[in-house]
C-alpha cells in the first residue's frame, strides 16, 4: 500500500482533533476512510463512507488495510491509537465511539 496523503488527511492534519467537536472528528475520520478506500479500489465514484459501514463487508478493508487505516488515523489525529481498537472494530462508528468512551484510547503523540 502506498502511504500518500490525501486532501482529507491533509485537512485532518490542520484540525486540532483532540479539541474538535464529535461531528468534526467524525467527518475527519470518514475523510481518512474515504481516502484509503479510494486508493485501494481506485474507484473514485464509490459512495462516501458512512459511520455504519462495515470495515470488511462494505469497505473491503482486510487486515492489511486496517493497519494502514490505523497509521492514517494516528497521523491525521496526531494520536497513538492502540491496535486493539481496530482489531475489535466492525464499523467506522466503532472507531469513532472508541474516541468518545475513553480519553486514554486516543493518546496525543508528543
Amino acid at each position: 500500500m502506498v502511504a500518500r496523503q490525501t486532501a482529507a488527511e491533509a485537512s485532518a492534519r490542520d484540525e486540532p482533533a483532540q479539541d474538535s467537536s464529535g461531528p468534526a472528528r467524525e467527518r475527519t475520520l470518514l475523510g481518512i476512510v474515504d481516502g484509503l478506500r479510494a486508493e485501494l479500489t481506485r474507484d473514485r465514484s464509490a459512495p462516501r463512507a458512512r459511520l455504519e459501514d462495515s470495515l470488511e463487508r462494505d469497505l473491503g478493508f482486510d487486515s492489511l488495510a486496517r493497519v494502514e487505516l490505523l497509521l492514517r488515523i494516528q497521523r491525521g489525529f496526531k494520536v497513538d491509537l492502540p491496535t486493539e481498537v481496530l482489531e475489535r472494530a466492525e464499523t467506522v462508528a466503532d472507531i469513532a465511539r472508541a474516541r468518545g468512551e475513553s480519553s486514554t484510547v486516543f493518546r496525543p503523540i508528543k
